[in-house]
């Protein structure tokens, strides 16, 4: 489950595979898995692109833009 905020409007969506996040922090280029490159978004911290601004919380995560988002935790997620 993953979600999303495009064009004014957000929504869930369903991925069959991960989420890039950048090269391996191994620094490997050997074939095989690996942990994905970016970073953790702390409690407390946030983050904007593209006008999203997401928000780490010890509740979840939001992200929202122009009044529209969603919410998502380990046993909660909501659009809005």
């Amino acid at each position: 489950m993953a979600a999303q905020v495009s064009g004014g409007n957000s929504q869930f969506i369903c991925l069959n595979q991960g989420v890039y996040v950048g090269p391996p922090t191994d620094g490997s280029t050997a074939p095989g898995f690996h942990e994905g490159g970016g970073k953790v978004l702390e409690y407390g911290q946030t983050i904007g692109v593209r006008g999203v601004i997401c928000e780490s919380m010890t509740s979840g995560v939001r992200c929202s833009t122009a009044g529209h988002g969603f919410f998502i935790a380990a046993d909660a997620q909501s659009l809005f």
